[in-house]
């Protein structure tokens, strides 16, 4: 799997409308973002979530930082911090991501109850993601990620990001072909 079909693996999860918000229409004709974006519309898919409402992959930390601010309802955000190669593993490559599903809460607000209901909406969606990552590993899907060992799930609490709140899943998986 490669950063393509990396990104197209998690649009899946995604509504059509916010996939075509991502396709940025001064793309140089021939760098294959245009084929990239018709071939991700055209997925099938019964997994898409309508409760996201931003889909965020990699990029340049300035650019994603201010549509992490800016995003409005639920997002879903795909983040890399390493590929790594080592020669046990299918094409020697362990691709380490994090998934964040997050939404914005007002900070001024001591609803307590308001916020728990954030984080549980935000941690359902992303237990979603999960179980369909695990079931996508446990057919051998030559085209899927496979995830290694354990996944780990953590609080995302952004306040600096006009209080975006939620959960990222941690972990490792082997399907990046080099």
């Amino acid at each position: 799997m490669d950063l393509l079909s990396l990104y197209q693996y998690f649009a899946q999860f995604v509504p059509i409308e916010v996939l075509e918000r991502n396709h940025a229409s001064g793309a140089e004709p021939d760098s294959g973002a245009q084929q990239l974006h018709v071939d991700t519309l055209s997925l099938e898919s019964d997994r898409r979530l309508t409760t996201i409402s931003d889909y965020l992959f990699l990029g340049d930390q300035d650019s994603v930082l201010e549509r992490l601010r800016q995003s409005d309802g639920q997002l879903l955000f795909v983040d890399s911090d390493r590929i790594d190669y080592r020669s046990h593993t299918d094409g020697g490559v362990t691709l380490s991501l994090g998934v964040t599903i997050a939404e914005h809460y007002n900070q001024s607000n001591t609803d307590v109850v308001s916020e728990l209901v954030i984080q549980n909406r935000c941690l359902e969606t992303l237990k979603f993601i999960l179980r369909c990552l695990e079931s996508d590993s446990d057919e051998s899907c030559p085209s899927c990620l496979h995830l290694l060992d354990t996944a780990e799930v953590r609080f995302f609490d952004a306040r600096q990001l006009n209080g975006l709140i939620g959960y990222t899943l941690d972990f490792e998986s082997t399907g990046l072909k080099d």
